[in-house]
C-alpha cells in the first residue's frame, strides 16, 4: 500500500501546483476535480471532537468532498463507534468506514485509508484537530 499512498501524494501535490482541474467563475473558484476525504480515528479520540471535525470538514467547506473515508485504527469504545457510524449514516456525502482490527499508527491507517478513497485529490482531517475553512487559491 505504500506505493499507492506515493503515487497518490505525487498526484495531488502536481494538480495543486499546476492547477489541473482548477477553473475560475463568477462565484470564485470551482474544483472540477473529485475530492476524496480521509479521516483517521483511533480509540482516544472523543466522539464530539469526531464530530466537530466531521462537520466542518463535510457541511462547512465552501467544497464538501465527494467522498469520505474514516478509518477506524483498531478497537475503539462504544460511544465512539456510535458516532462513527451516526456520521456515516446521516452524511450528505457517501461514507466508507473501514475498519482495522488492531490498531496500527497512524501511517498504514492512512495508507490503508488512501487505498480505499476513490477519487485522485485527497484531503485529510485528523479526528482531533481544531477545524479551518479550507479553500482554493
Amino acid at each position: 500500500m505504500a506505493g499507492v499512498s506515493r503515487v497518490t501524494l505525487v498526484r495531488v501535490v502536481a494538480t495543486l501546483r499546476d492547477g489541473i482541474g482548477v477553473k475560475r467563475s463568477r462565484r470564485g473558484v470551482d474544483v472540477h476535480e473529485r475530492l476524496s476525504l480521509l479521516l483517521p480515528v483511533w480509540r482516544r479520540d472523543r466522539p464530539e471532537h469526531l464530530t466537530e471535525a466531521f462537520r466542518s470538514t463535510v457541511l462547512d467547506q465552501t467544497r464538501r468532498p465527494d467522498h469520505v473515508v474514516i478509518v477506524r485504527d483498531g478497537p475503539v469504545d462504544a460511544a465512539l463507534a456510535d458516532r462513527i457510524a451516526e456520521l456515516a449514516a446521516t452524511s450528505p456525502v457517501p461514507v466508507d468506514v473501514l475498519e482495522l482490527d488492531r490498531n496500527l499508527g497512524l501511517g498504514p491507517a492512512l495508507d490503508a485509508g488512501l487505498a480505499a478513497c476513490r477519487h485522485d485529490v485527497v484531503a485529510r482531517m485528523d479526528a482531533g484537530a481544531r477545524p479551518v475553512r479550507a479553500t482554493v487559491r
